[in-house]
């Protein structure tokens, strides 16, 4: 709510730091898929899939494209859409977008 009210340019900050927030869990999905099933490339494989589809919604955050955004995460699969930090789903509501 804030960011709504300071204006457009603290709403653009807010969602590049929603986007570092998505990647940040990128990153950690990808990394705890590798410490869980070392050896196993083929679940590794899976999770840095993830991860990219994560890094995916993250850029479309960062570049202001928020209902692109959504609808890619719409289409993860649920554990991997846990991963979204609840910062998203605020700035969604904050532009009225509903999930």
């Amino acid at each position: 709510m804030i960011a709504r009210e300071r204006g457009t340019s603290t709403v653009m900050s807010t969602d590049k730091i929603v986007a570092k927030e998505i990647r940040q869990a990128a990153s950690e999905w990808l990394a705890q898929g590798r410490k869980s099933f070392k050896g196993d490339q083929h679940m590794i494989d899976a999770y840095r899939n993830d991860a990219a589809s994560l890094r995916s919604v993250a850029k479309l955050v960062s570049m202001g494209a928020l209902t692109a955004a959504r609808d890619s995460a719409a289409r993860l699969d649920t554990i991997v859409r846990d991963e979204i930090p609840e910062s998203f789903f605020k700035l969604l509501e904050i532009h009225n977008i509903q999930w």
